[in-house]
């Protein structure tokens, strides 16, 4: 028996292959956000914003490569994350180490925690690399 990482409900599975940290419903949310809120639109503004900081990696800014670019979502889709202003450009480091955490929560920016923060006000922070605990783990 294990429980879904997203609702907390209780899964049984019969089969070793069929487990999962998800439940269907759940896993069917997921799965419909990686594929119906990916857009060309959200790659080209992550693409600006990667040109802009002069092609590096979004989170610890250091240079990237055309053939290591990661698509990240700043809000993860599973916390409610969509495209559009949400997707930026990250070495496959900082994407593996970010995974499914909340972005005040991995570069540890404690002025943000337990409050509401909008997308426009971490892209205000982020750009600092000051700013960037999560990737020096």
């Amino acid at each position: 028996m294990t429980v879904c990482q997203r609702c907390g409900i209780e899964i049984f599975t019969t089969h070793k292959k069929l487990e999962t940290t998800l439940c269907r419903p759940c896993a069917k949310k997921r799965q419909y956000s990686l594929t119906y809120l990916r857009s060309t639109h959200s790659s080209a503004i992550a693409r600006q914003r990667w040109l802009e900081i002069g092609k590096l990696c979004w989170w610890c800014r250091q240079p990237l490569d055309d053939r290591d670019i990661h698509r990240d979502h700043v809000i993860p889709i599973t916390k409610g994350g969509g495209g559009g202003e949400n997707i930026v450009f990250s070495c496959a480091t900082c994407n593996k180490k970010k995974t499914d955490k909340m972005p005040q929560e991995w570069l540890g920016i404690s002025d943000f925690l337990g409050e509401p923060v909008g997308i426009g006000d971490l892209f205000e922070v982020l750009p600092d690399p000051t700013h960037h605990a999560g990737a020096e783990e």
